[in-house]
């Protein structure tokens, strides 16, 4: 009798674990999509008469980025960060005062236009300024072959700006 209890209790153990198929397992994590290669964009700045054309070449791993951004000769390291929403937000890596930062949006896994702000804010610095303006950044492709500038700082692009809106 009690061998025929513990055959009971077992065969309860084992249906009660899920012995058998049917069950949902993990869900599995969103897919990250990638924004790695090389772009060029159209940056609309208001005071300048025809848009800027920057050129970014990002690396990516997982949702992070790394990369350099060349505007008008000026050539910025970059960080940022991919969103499973559609989403890509940059910064420059500067020292000292002042940001330049970006948020664009896309369709897919894997991307071939994005569109979004761009916006420079030297405020508080001794080049003084802010410009903000749209931006279409459109691949290019995947080798990191684009025109660099000279390393600068975000004064230095302010100063350009300035000057190509003079100009």
């Amino acid at each position: 009798m009690r061998r025929g209890a513990i055959a009971v209790l077992l065969a309860i153990v084992v249906v009660s674990c899920g012995g058998g198929g049917g069950g949902s397992g993990p869900t599995a994590p969103p897919a990250i999509p990638s924004v790695a290669g090389s772009w060029t964009g159209t940056w609309s700045v208001p005071g300048i008469a025809f848009p800027l054309t920057p050129q970014f070449i990002i690396a990516q791993s997982g949702q992070s980025t790394t990369g350099t951004i060349t505007v008008l000769g000026v050539t910025l390291q970059t960080t940022g960060t991919v969103g499973t929403d559609s989403t890509f937000q940059w910064q420059a890596v500067a020292s000292g005062c002042g940001s330049f930062t970006g948020t664009d949006s896309f369709a897919g896994l894997a991307p071939l236009t994005m569109n979004g702000m761009a916006t420079l804010n030297t405020l508080g610095c001794p080049s003084s300024g802010f410009e903000s303006g749209p931006v279409t950044w459109s691949k290019t492709g995947n080798a990191e072959k684009v025109a660099r500038g000279r390393a600068g700082n975000l004064e230095d692009l302010l100063r350009a700006l300035r000057a190509k809106a003079h100009g």
